[in-house]
C-alpha cells in the first residue's frame, strides 16, 4: 500500500480503474495491430521497394496505378489474394520478368515478421517462430548464384536494408530486426528463413508454415520432393511453386491437373480481377503471362538474343515449347481451329495404337476422320496415368468408355454403331516369351490378339477365367520411323482447297503440345541433336496418330478430279510444266 500511496495521483486513479475494470470482467482497451502487419498488400506498396538495374541501381518505390492501359493494383491484388486466399498448394505458372520473385521475397519477409490475415488463420494465433523455407533446384556455392535457393535468401536481405533506409521502422515500429548469413535470415522474434536444395531429405522435421519451390520445372526429384513437402505442412502450412513453363516436368502435371490423390476436396481459389485463378487437381493455378498482365511489358525486349524455343517457353508462356529440335517443323497455327471439328458418324472413324510390344511399354490411342473432301480431322487422344499400368486390353476397355463418352452419347448411339478401324504398331502383334515361373496352362497372347479376342486370367485359388476382348481387329501401321514421318510431313505441308490436309481439334490438347515442342529430339551435351525423338508422355499420342495418318490414304474420298488429272499430266510428261506443275 506505502508503494501505491507514493504514486502521482494521475497514475493511481487510472491503476484503480483498471482493476476495478478486471473485477467486472471488462478488458482494457487492445492497441490496434499495426496496419502492415494486418495487410501484406498494404505493407507491398507503402513500405517495400526495388532496385532498378536498368538505371544505374537506382531505389524505386514499388509501382502502382496505371500505365499503358493495364493496373498495376490489380495484379498485386490477385497476388494478395491468391497467396493468401489459397488453402491449397499454389503454382505459380509464369513468364519471365513479371516480378514474382521480389514479391515473394517481400511476401516472405512480412510473414517472418509477423504478418498475418485472417484468410490464413493459423496466422491470427502467433505472430513470432515461423519458419520459411526456400527450395531450389540448388543450394548455391554462393551469394550471388543466380537461381539458387541461397541467393534468393540474399534478395531478402537485400530488400530488408532497402526498407529499413527508407523509413520502414516508422511505418511499422515492432517491424523484427534481422540478421543475415549464407542461405539464412533470423529475425528476433524467433522466426527464420532457410534455404535448401531440392530433395525429400531437406525438409523433413518439424512443418514449415510456408514452402517455396523456385522453378519446380528443372527439378529432377519434384515428385518425390512434393510427396514428402504436403503431409509435412498439413494442416497449418502452406506451398508455392513457381515455374517458367517447361514441357514433360512434374511441373506440367500438375498443371494439367494430373496431380489428385482423391483424398480430399480442393477448396475453391478466391475470385480475383486479371489473373487466371483456377483448380488442378490438388493444387491451384495461377497463370502470368507478361504480354497480357504486365504494363509496358515488351516481349521482343525481354527475350532479346534467346533461342526460338526458350523464347516461346520463357517469354510467350507456351508450355509445349521445349529445349529440344521439333520432330515436324511443319506444324503451325493453321493446324490448330478455334472450333470445334464435326464428326460425321456414317464415316469411318479411324483410330491409331501405340500397342506395348511383348516386353512392355506405354499404349496410346488416337483418333481422327477423313472429311468429304479429304482433310483429316483429328478429334484427340488417350493414354494412361503417370503412374498407371495398364495391359493391352484394360487400356482398349478405357478407350471404349473414351468413344463412347465422346462420340456415342451425344448422338444417342451405341459403340457398335462407330465405323471403326484401327491401325496400330506392328511390334504389338508379337507373342511375348513363356517365362519359367508362368502358368502351362495359361495362352499367351499378343496386344492385338488380346484386344481382339481377351485374355487369360488366372485366379488365386488357381482357375483360369476368360476376360471376353473387344472385337477389335488391329491392321499394322507403317513399321519405319522413316516412312511414319514422311506420311506426316506429307500431311502437314499440303493444302486441300486451301485448307490444311490435317487440323487438330481444340480438345486434342496433348497432341497439340507434341507438336509444338513435347515431341522433339533432345540436345545432347556436345550440342548435337539426338538421331531419335525422345522417349516421353508426348512421343506415345504421336505415336499412335503416326501409325493412322501413315495409312489414311486409303480413304481418300472425292478426290478433286483437277488434282488427279494435273498428277496424271505431270507422270506423263517428267519435264518442262503442265498446268503451273513442274515435272520432275
Amino acid at each position: 500500500m506505502a508503494a501505491t500511496m507514493t504514486e502521482a495521483p494521475e497514475q493511481f486513479r487510472k491503476r484503480l480503474a483498471l482493476i476495478e475494470a478486471r473485477k467486472r470482467g471488462v478488458q482494457a482497451p487492445i492497441r490496434p495491430p499495426n496496419p502492415y502487419a494486418a495487410s501484406f498488400i498494404a505493407f507491398l506498396r507503402d513500405c517495400c521497394w526495388t532496385i532498378d538495374k536498368a538505371m544505374a541501381g537506382k531505389a524505386r518505390p514499388w509501382p502502382r496505378g496505371i500505365e499503358h492501359g493495364i493496373s498495376w493494383d490489380d495484379y498485386w491484388a490477385d497476388l494478395d489474394a491468391a497467396l493468401l486466399g489459397c488453402a491449397a498448394p499454389l503454382l505459380i505458372d509464369k513468364t519471365r520478368r513479371t516480378m514474382i520473385s521480389n514479391v515473394l521475397c517481400a511476401f516472405e519477409l512480412w510473414l517472418a515478421a509477423g504478418g498475418h490475415d485472417p484468410r490464413w488463420p493459423v496466422l491470427e494465433e502467433s505472430q513470432a517462430n515461423r519458419l520459411i523455407i526456400i527450395q531450389a533446384q540448388k543450394m548455391g556455392k554462393n551469394k550471388s548464384d543466380e537461381g539458387c535457393a541461397a541467393e534468393f535468401v540474399a534478395r531478402e536481405e537485400a530488400m530488408y536494408h532497402l526498407m529499413v533506409e527508407q523509413g520502414l521502422r516508422q511505418r511499422w515500429p515492432g517491424f523484427p530486426q534481422f540478421t543475415w548469413g549464407f542461405g539464412w535470415g533470423t529475425a528476433s522474434n524467433g522466426s527464420k528463413i532457410v534455404a535448401v536444395g531440392e530433395g525429400p531429405d531437406q525438409i523433413r522435421g518439424p512443418g514449415p508454415t510456408w514452402l517455396r519451390m523456385e522453378e519446380l520445372a528443372a527439378w529432377e526429384q519434384a515428385q518425390a520432393t512434393c510427396a514428402v513437402a504436403m503431409p509435412a505442412l498439413y494442416p497449418y502450412g502452406r506451398a508455392c511453386a513457381v515455374t517458367t513453363a517447361s514441357a514433360g516436368t512434374y511441373a506440367h502435371r500438375i498443371r494439367n491437373g494430373e496431380i489428385s490423390t482423391g483424398r480430399t476436396v480442393t477448396p475453391e481459389p478466391p475470385k480475383t480481377r486479371v489473373l487466371p485463378l483456377t483448380i488442378k487437381g490438388d493444387w491451384h493455378h495461377l497463370e502470368i503471362r507478361g504480354e497480357k498482365h504486365i504494363p509496358g511489358y515488351e516481349p521482343g525486349k525481354v527475350g532479346a538474343g534467346m533461342p526460338s524455343q526458350d523464347f516461346r517457353r520463357e517469354v510467350l508462356g507456351d508450355w509445349s515449347a521445349s529445349s529440344g529440335k521439333l520432330v515436324f517443323e511443319e506444324y503451325g497455327d493453321v493446324h490448330e481451329p478455334n472450333t470445334a471439328l464435326p464428326f460425321d458418324p456414317a464415316r469411318v472413324l479411324l483410330c491409331g495404337w501405340d500397342l506395348p510390344a511383348a516386353t512392355g511399354g506405354t499404349p496410346a490411342f488416337a483418333c481422327a476422320q477423313l472429311s468429304p473432301r479429304g482433310q483429316l480431322l483429328v478429334y484427340g487422344s488417350l493414354l494412361p496415368g503417370v503412374e498407371e499400368s495398364l495391359g493391352p486390353l484394360s487400356f482398349a476397355m478405357r478407350v471404349g468408355d473414351w468413344l463412347m463418352a465422346t462420340f456415342c452419347a451425344p448422338l444417342g448411339l451405341q459403340l457398335c454403331d462407330l465405323k471403326l478401324e484401327h491401325y496400330a504398331d506392328p511390334a504389338g502383334d508379337q507373342v511375348p516369351i513363356r517365362g519359367g515361373v508362368s502358368n502351362a496352362r495359361l495362352e499367351l497372347r499378343s496386344a492385338y490378339d488380346e484386344i481382339r479376342d481377351g485374355e487369360q486370367i488366372e485366379l488365386p485359388d488357381g482357375t483360369i477365367i476368360e476376360r471376353p476382348g473387344m472385337g477389335w481387329q488391329m491392321q499394322p501401321g507403317e513399321v519405319t520411323a522413316r516412312g511414319r514421318f514422311a506420311a506426316m510431313r506429307q500431311r502437314l505441308s499440303t493444302l486441300i482447297g486451301g485448307a490444311p490436309a490435317i487440323v487438330l481439334s481444340p480438345k486434342a490438347t496433348y497432341l497439340r503440345e507434341g507438336f509444338r515442342g513435347g515431341y522433339h529430339y533432345a540436345q545432347r551435351t556436345d550440342g548435337q541433336y539426338e538421331l531419335d525423338p525422345a522417349k516421353n508422355r508426348h512421343s506415345h499420342p504421336q505415336e499412335a496418330l503416326q501409325y493412322l495418318v501413315s495409312r489414311c490414304h486409303l480413304h481418300v474420298a472425292d478426290p478433286d478430279p483437277r488434282a488427279a488429272y494435273l498428277e496424271q499430266m505431270r507422270r506423263s510428261q517428267p519435264t518442262g510444266r503442265v498446268a503451273g506443275v513442274r515435272g520432275r
